[in-house]
């Protein structure tokens, strides 16, 4: 079934058990499995209602006869998914309250008690929980009473606490800044959570985000693990136009092992450098440098995917190199010299 009127386009709307119809306040109520398109806008739940003079759509879930929840509505805004536990829309307007959420923006979830969503699709959230666990009961989580998400932009909380299974952790502040961009942006870098045989839980590359400029940027990361290691990560990537591109790296990393009467602890740390022309100039200049501890490669590449980090672990020798070479002006000469060293 279809309607048309003042609205910008078609609505479409079914339902697989049955609709009533208000003809005098014009209202629709419609029940199981409903249903409504409505160009970029799509909302399923078990129960709707829509007011066709207030231009509103109201959708619930039911209880059944044992009292479990049915029909939880989904609100879908492009590609954007909203589960939740009631939402009312406004068509004219293309804004929504919302009660109950759970979503995903751009590699982040987000919980809300209550949400309101704007023209501009910004959502402010009350109750709020940023994770990006994807657990509905997530392991760790950034938990806010008020947090403004901008698509494609940043989240911006209030004051926040990082929890890690509902404990409280030292990690707080008066307001947070969490980038989501579609193009580079400072703000604060989610931890990623996991389990590890040696050195415990962890919280991994939790920290912040330095956009810089265009050609500069800089990401300070941290790690803790629950048996008492810990580690930080400085990178920073540059890039000059027609010149040179590189890359630095610094990582230390404080490993706690065994148990609590026979505990190991050892330090460890790396340097990587990797810098290359751009351009065929008379000068080149080019590096590529890896050092560090012996006994990290053994200890902290595997936490790297794949064939990259377990080659990473068992190889023994790594091999530095730097080189430059100048072509002299006027003269049938090359001017060039190399370091290398061996590890």
């Amino acid at each position: 079934m279809a309607r048309k009127d003042d609205i910008e386009t078609t609505v479409n709307y079914h339902a697989r058990d049955s609709m009533f119809f208000d003809l005098t306040n014009q209202r629709m109520t419609m029940y199981g499995e409903t249903h409504i398109d409505y160009g970029f806008i799509k909302l399923e739940a078990e129960k709707t209602e829509v007011d066709w003079i207030k231009r509103t759509i109201k959708a619930d879930f039911v209880k059944d006869s044992i009292g479990l929840s049915r029909g939880k509505p989904v609100f879908t805004d492009g590609g954007d998914i909203y589960e939740t536990t009631g939402i009312v829309y406004d068509f004219k307007s293309r804004k929504a309250k919302i009660s109950g959420v759970i979503t995903e923006q751009d590699g982040a979830i987000m919980h809300g008690a209550n949400v309101k969503k704007n023209e501009d699709n910004e959502m402010f959230i009350t109750g709020a929980l940023y994770t990006t666990c994807t657990l509905a009961n997530p392991h760790f989580f950034i938990q806010s009473k008020n947090i403004k998400v901008i698509p494609g932009n940043k989240v911006i909380t209030g004051p926040f606490q990082l929890k890690f299974r509902e404990v409280p952790t030292p990690l707080a502040g008066p307001f947070g800044m969490f980038p989501q961009p579609k193009k580079k942006a400072s703000g604060i870098l989610m931890p990623v959570y996991g389990e590890e045989r040696l050195r415990g839980f962890f919280l991994r590359n939790g920290g912040y985000y330095f956009a810089i400029n265009d050609y500069l940027d800089l990401r300070v990361t941290g790690d803790i693990y629950s048996k008492g290691g810990y580690g930080f990560q400085v990178n920073n990537t540059y890039f000059k136009r027609y010149g040179y591109r590189g890359a630095f790296n610094y990582s230390y990393i404080k490993n706690v092992t065994g148990t609590l009467v026979n505990t190991a602890e050892q330090d460890s740390y790396w340097i990587r450098w990797n810098h290359a022309p751009q351009n065929q100039g008379n000068s080149r200049f080019s590096a590529s440098v890896s050092m560090g501890s012996t006994s990290y490669n053994a200890n902290n590449n595997l936490v790297i995917q794949g064939e990259q980090g377990l080659q990473r672990s068992i190889t023994s020798t790594f091999t530095s190199n730097v080189s430059y070479s100048n072509k002299l002006q006027g003269l049938p000469y090359n001017l060039s010299s190399n370091a290398r060293l061996n590890q």
